[in-house]
């Protein structure tokens, strides 16, 4: 697909004050590599379908359309044409059957799409499961990671540890603060980005927890310079981009969940989902040992310098829909 080839993205509009995730995260990556790349933002669900409509007929002769796949439901008339136009899904997540099944019309609607792509591999698994496409019509194409300096931990006393999302159990905070509650021998405080202040989860941890809904790009950056390690109670389809943000900056990594292709054995430890018994040994070891803590950073270190870039991963992007358009 030449750089000249028009891209346009239907996909929800942004909340306020929102971080961009994987989808945005790369449709910037596509426009900082020349591609013509535009949003075509769609209403809540009372105006989605009118809006994917008049969208629809705004693209122009030669547009390639991709759709984020939470805006399947509202193109329920456009099934056809999606199939015509050889448009090319793209997911951050999909649920799974424990989480409840997808909507109904976005099941059908993504055998109609020439591909889609996902940036995990769990996703695409769920995602063939669960719909009428072949799992070789999914491509797995990561989020690449921005440049950013190597953290340079706290200085001490004790160990910081930096995790991220919300402190339900569906996000696996309650499986960390669990996995914490059994280490109040050790010196350790715990900060999580993009979740507010929750007492009734962080309950007798409250004096060690902190939580931070919205910082802005200095605070986050400062956050992520003054950690020790990064922790995750669940791998949730979100949870690849933040790994791969803490091997990016040299952090050790843990985690319970579905991430032994995302951490390499010597820089962090994966225990089974769910494990919060498991991840509070493995929590143990790294608060307490400084040395073994260390030598994981180090070979994170490693293991993120070999991650590809947005650069790379953009160019990985548009050859998914170079193919798509070839069949």
């Amino acid at each position: 697909m030449p750089v000249s080839t028009p891209i346009v993205l239907f996909t929800p509009a942004a909340e306020t004050g929102a971080q961009p995730g994987y989808i945005r995260r790369m449709l910037a990556a596509l426009r900082e590599a020349g591609h013509a790349a535009a949003l075509a933002e769609l209403g809540g669900d009372g105006d989605a379908a009118a809006d994917a409509g008049a969208a629809w007929e705004r693209l122009a002769e030669g547009a390639r359309p991709v759709i984020d796949l939470r805006v399947l439901p509202a193109m329920t008339g456009l099934a056809e044409r999606l199939a015509t136009r050889r448009a090319v899904g793209v997911a951050e997540r999909w649920p799974s059957a424990e989480d409840g099944d997808a909507d109904a019309d976005a099941r059908r609607l993504v055998a109609r799409l020439a591909r889609v792509i996902v940036p995990a591999e769990p996703i695409a698994e769920r995602l063939a499961a669960g719909c009428a496409i072949a799992r070789e019509r999914i491509a797995v194409v990561p989020a690449g990671t921005d440049p950013a300096p190597r953290s340079e931990g706290s200085g001490g006393p004790g160990c910081a540890i930096l995790s991220c999302g919300a402190p339900a159990a569906a996000d696996g905070g309650e499986v960390l603060l669990r996995a914490l509650a059994r280490l109040p021998d050790l010196d350790w405080r715990l900060l999580v980005l993009g979740a507010s202040s929750d007492a009734a989860h962080a309950g007798a941890l409250a004096g060690r927890v902190r939580f931070i809904a919205d910082a802005d790009a200095p605070t986050r950056e400062r956050l992520w310079r003054d950690a020790d390690m990064f922790a995750l109670g669940a791998c949730a389809d979100a949870g690849a981009g933040a790994i791969a943000e803490a091997l990016r900056r040299g952090l050790p990594v843990a985690v319970a969940g579905d991430a032994a292709s995302l951490v390499p054995g010597d820089s962090g430890v994966v225990c089974p989902a769910d494990d919060w018994e498991g991840l509070s040994k493995a929590l143990r070891r790294l608060i307490f040992d400084t040395p073994l803590r260390s030598s994981m950073a180090e070979a994170a270190w490693r293991a993120g310098c070999a991650l590809p870039d947005r650069t790379m991963q953009a160019a990985a992007f548009a050859a998914v829909l170079r193919q798509a358009a070839s069949g």
